[in-house]
């Protein structure tokens, strides 16, 4: 058998322990980058690794949900997601996840619980423009025109089409809302 050199030795060890200095936040970073990409399958895994490099990142958890298992109509998951997010959050008051919730809710056709996330999250953050924008869609789909026009003027009042850089409430009002 021939001997191994030492420094043929330190070198495989340096390279395995450099092989992947990447952290929780670099991961979650590209998470992000790949979801707004519309690489939701490779978003996905990039918040797996942050969740496997830090399982208490709360936030790891709410954008996956969000960036990833929701764009890929995976509505349970994202519930399971967002159910930790809200659990590692202090107190369990996490707004976002909250309303992030509500709206996989939302999807399943589950409308009461997604309008009961929707007003938990509300009275954490009711300056939370996304969420305004989530109870729009679900009062259109519940054929409540008055509410939905309310939420969706709220919505644009808090800047959701300037932060989010979206037409889609304006849409919807100039279809199913009286001009002002």
């Amino acid at each position: 058998m021939k001997k191994s050199s030492p420094l043929l030795i330190l070198a495989l060890l340096l390279a395995m322990a450099c092989g992947n200095s990447k952290t929780a936040v670099d991961y979650y970073n590209a998470g992000i980058e790949l979801g707004n990409e519309g690489k939701y399958q490779q978003s996905l895994e990039a918040f797996t690794k942050a969740i496997e490099k830090d399982p208490n990142y709360a936030d790891a958890y709410n954008n996956r949900g969000f960036y990833a298992k929701m764009e890929l109509g995976d509505y349970k998951g994202a519930i399971d997601d967002y159910n930790k997010a809200i659990e590692l959050s202090p107190g369990g008051k996490d707004a976002f996840s909250l309303a992030n919730r509500g709206y996989a809710y939302f999807k399943l056709k589950d409308y009461p619980t997604a309008m009961k996330d929707f007003k938990a999250s509300q009275k954490i953050d009711p300056n939370n423009a996304y969420l305004y924008r989530y109870m729009a869609e679900l009062m259109f789909t519940v054929n409540n025109p008055d509410a939905a026009c309310v939420y969706a003027q709220r919505a644009i009042d808090l800047g959701y089409e300037v932060e989010y850089k979206k037409q889609d409430l304006r849409k919807m009002m100039l279809e199913h809302c009286p001009a002002k």
